[in-house]
């Protein structure tokens, strides 16, 4: 269906009487040329088809469209003052009012290792596998937090909760005199990318970049011994089931 009537089809316009009509597989031209298009309708008019043609004949009239010309269509990006279609414009719509991400700033623009900032935005996005979603899958884990053995381990348990991982972040806190490490500042009840918004500093000083830095690296630390503790457990398994 072609969307000539000022950027919609008549069909969407008006279902009703493109359902009554005789003929709906006629190309624009076709239907226009000598009013054939009227033709298809004029059979047991109802009001509500009345009222339908009318509003069609306006938007017809509105539009000047000439069956008799025979040139070409030729399409035309509104969007720039020349016409001239851009893919970085085209692009740059999909965003047009959204909310501004903070990551490239501060996930992808700082001094730490590729896998350590590919590791923060799956963090700040909640898709880390820790318990809680390998649970939601029916996935073998452990259940507990490897640090604490407390709770269930869920990202904000793991890297905000957890007393250990909150006496790390109180030692870095006190390290680099950085109120705002200290887990007693931090809100509660937040995703941990929203906690992780908050503490991180904006602007592209060599100081804000160095915080970002030392966070995510901190972070990944906290990852890297879950894990080590996660692995070694299971080594001991293994080893006591084999003897």
């Amino acid at each position: 269906m072609s969307s000539w009537l000022n950027g919609a089809y008549p069909a969407g316009l008006f279902p009703t009487l493109h359902k009554h009509s005789k003929r709906k597989n006629r190309t624009v031209a076709e239907a226009m040329l000598n009013d054939n298009w009227i033709r298809d309708i004029a059979h047991d008019l109802t009001v509500h088809l009345l009222h339908e043609y009318f509003l069609l004949w306006d938007l017809i009239e509105e539009v000047g469209y000439c069956a008799l010309n025979t040139e070409s269509d030729m399409l035309t990006w509104t969007l720039t003052t020349d016409g001239q279609y851009s893919a970085s414009l085209a692009y740059r719509m999909q965003f047009e009012g959204g909310t501004p991400s903070t990551y490239p700033v501060k996930i992808w623009k700082v001094w730490a290792p590729p896998r350590c900032n590919f590791f923060m935005w799956l963090l700040a996005q909640n898709k880390v596998w820790t318990a809680d979603r390998l649970q939601q899958r029916q996935w073998p884990n452990e259940y507990f937090c490897q640090y604490c053995f407390r709770n269930l381990e869920t990202a904000g348990h793991l890297f905000k909760e957890c007393p250990i991982t909150r006496s790390i972040w109180t030692a870095v806190a006190s390290w680099t005199s950085l109120g705002d490490f200290r887990p007693n500042t931090w809100a509660e009840k937040t995703s941990i990318g929203r906690s992780f918004d908050e503490v991180t500093p904006s602007g592209t000083s060599p100081i804000a970049r160095g915080t970002r830095s030392l966070i995510i690296l901190v972070i990944w630390s906290i990852w890297r011994e879950r894990n080590n503790r996660f692995f070694s457990a299971q080594g001991e398994d293994s080893d006591t089931n084999h003897s």
